[in-house]
C-alpha cells in the first residue's frame, strides 16, 4: 500500500517536472515572440530620421528567422511584403547575423543609385567559398580589397598595389571583353556552335519522339556557350563535363545555403570534381599559351583559353598575391556557372512558352522570317541586329526574365550612416531585395485589359513589354486610372508600329541587378537568348506531348537565379526542310 502511494507520488512528481520543463520552453518561445513583436511595433511607430528598421518577429531564440528564411524563403519574403508594405525595410535575424530586406521601387532605386556606398564583397566570398570551392586560405586576398570597383580607390580604403585590386580589375576586364567587337565575335561563335550541336542531334525529317526537350536544350546550349567562352579543350580533356555540370547545378542550392560537407557529401564531391576539371584545363592551356603575352592583347579568341575574357581573367587573377591555382579554378567554375545557369533555363522557357501558345508560335516564326535572309539557311540566314531589335522577340525574352528570375540581390554598406529614405542601415550588414516579388507586384505591373484580354503577373504574356501607339493601356506598367493621357494618334508617315520598352519599370524590373555592378554579360545573354530561340524554331518543328499544361517551375532553385522547369518535357520533333 505504502509502496503504491510512493510510486504514484513519484510518477506525479516526474510529470510535474516534465510539464514544468515543457511550460518553461513554451514560455521562452512566447516571451521571445512577444518581445520581438513589441520591438517591431516600436520601430515602425518611430518618427525620427535615421531610424532602425523593424525586426520581423520570431519565437526561437538564437535561431531567429533562420528556418523560414533558409527553407521557406519565397513565402516568407512575400509575407513580409504583405505585412509591412513597400518601401519599409525589415530586419531578419539569422543566427547571429542581421539581414535587411527591402521592397518597393523607391527603395530599390535608392539602393542601386548608391553603388559607391555599397559592396558585394561579403556575398562574393560566401559564394566563391561555399558554392564553388575557393580555399579559405585565399579569403584575405578578397577581404583586404575594400577599394571598390572604380578606377579611383574608395576614400579611406586599403592602399593596395594595382594588381591586388581584385574587384576593380575584374569589373574592368569583364566590361572591356563583353561589348563591342568582342561581343559580336562571341555571339557569332555561340550561334555557330549551337548550329553544329543541333545539326548533330539524331532527329530526322520524320516525327521523332523525344523524352525530354529541356535536356536537349540544356546540353546543346551549354556546350555551345561554354565552347564559345572557354574553347574546345575543356570538353576534350573532360568528356563528362556536361553531365557533371548539370548534376552539380542540381546540388548547388545546398551549397549556397552553407550546409556542412558531412550532411551533403555528394554535393561537395560534384563540386570538387568540376574544380579539378577546370584546373586540368588551366594547366593544359598554360602549356600552350602565355596569357600575359602582349601579342595576344587584341586577339578575341584562341582555342586554348577560348574567348579573350577568360584569358584576361587568367592574367588578372593569376597575379594576385596569395592566390592559388585552386582559387583560380573555383573562380572560373563560377564564371562557367554564371554564363549558363541563368541563360539556359531562359532559352528553355522561351521555347516552351512559345510552343504552348499556337498564336504566339505563328507570330514568332513570322518575326524570325522577317529578320532572316531568304536565300540562306542556319546562322548565315539570321540577321542578329534585326532579331535583337524585333519588338516581339525582345518582349518574349524580357518577359521570361521577369517571370522566371528568382534571385535575391545583396549589398552591404561600406561605412556607417548609410540611409535609404529615413531608414538607417549598419555598416557591413547585408541589404537584400527579391527580383521575384518585385517583378510580380500587381500595383505596378500591367495585367490588362489589352485587346480585351487580361494577363496575370503570374502568367507569361508575350506582349507585356510592347507598347501600341493607339492603346494607352498597353506596355508593361499598370495604367493610372486617373491619367488623362489619350491614345497617341499618329499622322500619315509617322511610325505607327508597336515598340518594345522596359524603361517604365525601372526599380521594379532588375533581372541583371542594378547600379554600377549590373551584370556585364547582359548584352551577350540577350544575343544568346534571342538567337537560340530563332535557331531552334528555324531548324525544327516541335510539338508538346502535353498541350494542356505547362511545366511548373522548380522552386528548389529559389532564390539563386533563374528557376528551371521541374521534370521532363516530352515532345515530338522533326527537322525542317529548306527548299
Amino acid at each position: 500500500m505504502i509502496d503504491d502511494i510512493i510510486e504514484t507520488g513519484t510518477a506525479i512528481i516526474r510529470w510535474d517536472v516534465r510539464l514544468t520543463a515543457i511550460a518553461s520552453f513554451l514560455l521562452i518561445f512566447i516571451v521571445t515572440q512577444a518581445t520581438t513583436f513589441i520591438r517591431s511595433k516600436i520601430a515602425l511607430s518611430a518618427r525620427d530620421d535615421g531610424k532602425t528598421p523593424p525586426i520581423e518577429p520570431y519565437s526561437i531564440p538564437v535561431l531567429g528567422n533562420l528556418i523560414s528564411f533558409a527553407f521557406n524563403t519565397k513565402p516568407f519574403l512575400g509575407k513580409i511584403i504583405k505585412t509591412y508594405g513597400p518601401n519599409v525595410p525589415v530586419r531578419i535575424r539569422v543566427l547571429n547575423r542581421k539581414i535587411y530586406f527591402i521592397s518597393g521601387s523607391e527603395s530599390v532605386l535608392a539602393l542601386f543609385r548608391s553603388s559607391r556606398d555599397l559592396t558585394t564583397v561579403p556575398t562574393a566570398i560566401l559564394v566563391l567559398e561555399g558554392a564553388f570551392g575557393s580555399p579559405a586560405s585565399v579569403r584575405p586576398a578578397y577581404e583586404r580589397d575594400n577599394t571598390g570597383i572604380f578606377k579611383e580607390p574608395l576614400p579611406g580604403s586599403n592602399n593596395l598595389e594595382p594588381h591586388n585590386r581584385i574587384f576593380h580589375n575584374s569589373h574592368k576586364g569583364l566590361h572591356k571583353t563583353l561589348q563591342g567587337n568582342a561581343l559580336i565575335e562571341l555571339a557569332d561563335r555561340f550561334l555557330k556552335n549551337l548550329e553544329k550541336e543541333l545539326s548533330s542531334l539524331e532527329v530526322g525529317y520524320e516525327w521523332t519522339d523525344v523524352p525530354d526537350i529541356y535536356r536537349i536544350i540544356q546540353e546543346t546550349v551549354f556546350r555551345a556557350s561554354t565552347e564559345a567562352i572557354c574553347g574546345p579543350h575543356l570538353f576534350k580533356l573532360n568528356p563528362d563535363f556536361v553531365t557533371d555540370f548539370w548534376e552539380f547545378d542540381t546540388q548547388l542550392p545546398n551549397l549556397f545555403k552553407s550546409i556542412p560537407r558531412w550532411l551533403i557529401p555528394r554535393s561537395f564531391r560534384n563540386r570538387d570534381k568540376l574544380t579539378a576539371c577546370i584546373m586540368k584545363w588551366h594547366k593544359f592551356a598554360q602549356e600552350h599559351v602565355d596569357a600575359t603575352d602582349p601579342d595576344l592583347e587584341d586577339v578575341e579568341w584562341e582555342e586554348y583559353f577560348g574567348a579573350r575574357v577568360m584569358r584576361e581573367r587568367q592574367k588578372d587573377l593569376g597575379q594576385i598575391d596569395g592566390f592559388t591555382d585552386k582559387a583560380l579554378a573555383a573562380s572560373d567554375l563560377g564564371m562557367v556557372w554564371g554564363s549558363n545557369a541563368n541563360i539556359v533555363p531562359i532559352i528553355g522557357w522561351e521555347i516552351l512558352d512559345v510552343l504552348f501558345r499556337p498564336t504566339v508560335l505563328t507570330q514568332t516564326l513570322h518575326a524570325i522570317t522577317e529578320c532572316s535572309s531568304p536565300n540562306l539557311t542556319g546562322v548565315a540566314a539570321l540577321q542578329m541586329s534585326k532579331l535583337v531589335a524585333n519588338p516581339l522577340l525582345q518582349s518574349i525574352y524580357t518577359e521570361e526574365l521577369r517571370i522566371r528570375n528568382g534571385v535575391i540581390i545583396q549589398r552591404a554598406p561600406v561605412s556607417e550612416g548609410f540611409k535609404i529614405g529615413r531608414w538607417l542601415f549598419p555598416k557591413d550588414d547585408l541589404i537584400t531585395v527579391s527580383s521575384w516579388h518585385e517583378q510580380r507586384d500587381r500595383s505596378v505591373w500591367n495585367e490588362g485589359p489589352v485587346n480585351g484580354e487580361f494577363h496575370s503577373v503570374e502568367d507569361f504574356w508575350a506582349e507585356r513589354f510592347i507598347v501600341y501607339p493607339n492603346d494607352p493601356n498597353s506596355g508593361p506598367r499598370k495604367p493610372n486610372p486617373n491619367s488623362k493621357v489619350k491614345p497617341q494618334i499618329l499622322g500619315k508617315g509617322e511610325d505607327n508600329k508597336p515598340r518594345f520598352t522596359a524603361d517604365a519599370m525601372t526599380g521594379s524590373f532588375f533581372p541583371y541587378g542594378g547600379g554600377q555592378t549590373i551584370c556585364p554579360g547582359r548584352f551577350y545573354a540577350k544575343q544568346e537568348a534571342i538567337g537560340a530561340l530563332a535557331m531552334f524554331l528555324t531548324m525544327f518543328d516541335v510539338e508538346l506531348k502535353d498541350k494542356e499544361k505547362m511545366p511548373e517551375p522548380n522552386l528548389d532553385y529559389f532564390p539563386f537565379g533563374v528557376i528551371p522547369p521541374v521534370g521532363k518535357v516530352p515532345v515530338r520533333m522533326r527537322r525542317r526542310r529548306f527548299e
